[in-house]
Formats: structure tokens, C-alpha cells, sequence
């Protein structure tokens, strides 16, 4: 298993703003993808998921 390369550590305020965005009806499509794949990275979330189980949960292609 690879180590993780970049370490995901959000505040509140940043998970509120992710949620706030994917409710908003005006959003795009790729920030919308970002802000469900952040918090699937984010390590203090509970369990941590490797880049592979987070990209076929949010239904996007792994970057190698």
C-alpha cells in the first residue's frame, strides 16, 4: 500500500462550505465532484479510504 501523498484536514467551517456547495442549485458539475471527494479524504472524517475506493464511490477515474 502506497503511503498517502497529500494529507486532507479540514476545519468545520471548510466541511459546512463543502455541503453548502453541493446543496447549491447553481454549482457546477466538477466542483460539485471535488467537494463529495474531499470529505472522503479528509483523515480526521474516521476511517481513511485509499484513492481508488474514492473514486469509484464518487463514480470518477483515479489520477495515477
Amino acid at each position: 500500500m502506497r503511503p498517502i501523498k497529500y494529507i486532507v484536514a479540514l476545519t468545520d467551517d471548510e466541511v459546512t462550505r463543502l455541503k453548502n456547495i453541493l446543496k447549491d442549485k447553481k454549482t457546477n458539475q466538477t466542483i460539485k465532484k471535488r467537494s463529495l471527494i474531499l470529505p472522503d479524504a479528509y483523515i480526521n472524517h474516521g476511517e481513511t479510504h485509499q484513492r481508488k475506493e474514492i473514486a469509484r464511490y464518487n463514480h470518477v477515474a483515479p489520477r495515477p
